[in-house]
C-alpha cells in the first residue's frame, strides 16, 4: 500500500481487506474480525480498520490495543472520521491513525490537524500534491490535535 507518513510517501506492509496481501503483510481488519482475532487482552498484532459512523465509546477499547487505526473515508464529503480521529487522540490513542479511501489533497492539512499521522490517499490522488497539500496554511486560528500554536497565542506574545 502507498501511504504519506512524516511528509513523504513510503511503501506500507499494512494490508486492508479486499487487497492483495504480500507476504509478511501485516493486516488491518474490520471491528468485528479484530475482535475474533485479538482475544487476548495485550496488544494486538492487527490493526483497526474503522468506519466514519464509528463510535469512539464502541472502539476505544480495541483502539488503544492496536498498533494502526485506519478510518476509512467512503465519501470525500463525510466529516464524521474527521471527529472521530479527534476523539481517539483526546482519550489517548497514540498510535498511528490513518485516513484511507475517499482522501483527497484538499483534505491534506485538515486530517493532520485532526491527529492523523498517515494517509493512504485516493489512487487518482498525487502523492506529492497531497504532500503539498499538508503544508497549505502556515497558521491556524483553533487548537486542534496537531498542538499548532494558534494565531491568538502567537498575537499574545507580540
Amino acid at each position: 500500500m502507498r501511504v504519506i507518513k512524516q511528509g513523504e510517501e513510503r511503501q506500507d506492509d499494512w494490508t486492508l481487506p479486499g487487497t492483495e496481501a504480500t507476504e509478511g503483510a501485516r493486516l488491518i481488519l474490520p471491528l468485528a474480525e479484530w475482535r475474533e482475532r485479538s482475544l487476548d487482552a495485550g496488544p494486538s498484532p492487527y490493526g483497526l480498520l474503522l468506519t466514519t459512523a464509528d463510535r469512539v465509546e464502541e472502539v476505544l477499547p480495541a483502539a488503544l490495543r492496536s498498533p494502526l487505526v485506519a478510518i476509512e473515508f467512503t465519501d470525500f464529503n463525510d466529516g464524521r472520521g474527521y471527529s472521530l480521529a479527534r476523539q481517539l487522540r483526546a482519550a489517548g490513542y497514540a498510535g498511528d491513525l490513518r485516513a484511507v479511501g475517499e482522501v483527497l489533497r484538499d483534505q491534506a492539512f485538515y486530517l493532520a490537524r485532526c491527529g492523523f499521522s498517515s494517509f493512504a490517499p485516493a489512487p487518482r490522488v498525487s502523492c506529492a500534491a497531497f504532500i503539498a497539500g499538508l503544508e497549505d496554511f502556515s497558521l491556524a486560528y483553533q487548537a486542534a490535535a496537531d498542538q499548532r500554536t494558534i494565531v491568538q497565542r502567537l498575537r499574545r506574545a507580540r
